[in-house]
């Protein structure tokens, strides 16, 4: 009897990514919350007119890092809007999970500190440049940050690192000296430094230490669209439709996305 459970089951899955999604269904995918509203804006616009192409409407939910990698893995969503190649770093999790082949934005894995800190000689500035240089340091990075969780794991003691569950916790955290340095998105860090003033000029960038290309990433149970979405996007690249929403939502209000 389970071995026929575990058969239907599997055939039921293999059917449910087969089918299309009914013409006006709403496709919802997470989106890790980067503490960015412009971001937020780019990723809701550049998919809103994508899934328009296929005949379907689009909805953002923007929640904690880990949550919202795990909820498109469970199928709680259809998807994740942008994350980095999963399988790269994780070949035996998230299964449930496709990549689409097209990166929707380019960012860099960067290492902050206090200018007290860097002043005072506490962090070695001029030695941090790979992910073992970090050992040392009391580290602190954002739960879900599958990137960095997977570069701390193999360079980093595990006792020396610590957790934030956004990154204007990590910012204040690091700020507060909980930890040496923090490691997340560089633009990220950099969008929400220009907007508090606080902070802005107490914590710097003293490393670029990955780069960070996010893909789509959609539920097994529309594995159908995997292809579609690809053309699609790879199209509005070409076509300039990428660039105009670009440049609406992030180029043009968020001056830090060049090339740090």
């Amino acid at each position: 009897m389970r071995i026929i459970i575990v058969a239907l089951m599997s055939i039921f899955l293999f059917t449910a990514s087969s089918l299309p999604p009914r013409s006006g269904r709403t496709i919802v995918f997470s989106l890790a919350d980067h503490g960015n509203q412009e971001l937020v804006n780019f990723i809701q616009k550049l998919y809103s007119e994508a899934f328009k192409k296929i005949g379907c409407k689009f909805e953002l939910q923007v929640v904690p890092w880990e949550r919202a990698l795990l909820m498109a893995n469970a199928g709680i969503v259809d998807g994740d809007a942008a994350r980095v190649d999963l399988h790269k770093y994780y070949p035996f999790q998230y299964q449930n999970l496709i990549k689409v082949p097209v990166p929707i934005l380019d960012d860099y894995v960067a290492v902050f500190a206090s200018k007290l800190a860097v002043q005072n000689g506490s962090v070695p500035v001029s030695s941090i440049e790979n992910w073992a240089d970090l050992a040392p340091l009391r580290v602190g990075y954002i739960r879900g940050h599958k990137l960095v969780e997977a570069k701390l794991k193999n360079n980093v003691p595990n006792i020396r690192t610590m957790s934030a569950t956004s990154i204007e916790q990590g910012l204040r955290m690091l700020f507060s000296e909980r930890f040496d340095v923090f490691v997340s998105s560089y633009h990220s860090v950099m969008t929400i430094l220009n907007q508090n003033k606080k902070i802005k000029f107490d914590i710097v960038k003293i490393g670029i230490l990955d780069d960070a290309c996010s893909y789509p990433w959609i539920s097994v149970k529309y594995g159908n669209l995997v292809a579609k979405l690809a053309d699609i996007l790879t199209e509005m690249k070409k076509d300039g439709t990428y660039d105009k929403i670009f440049g609406e939502t992030l180029g043009k209000k968020s001056p830090v996305l060049k090339s740090p």
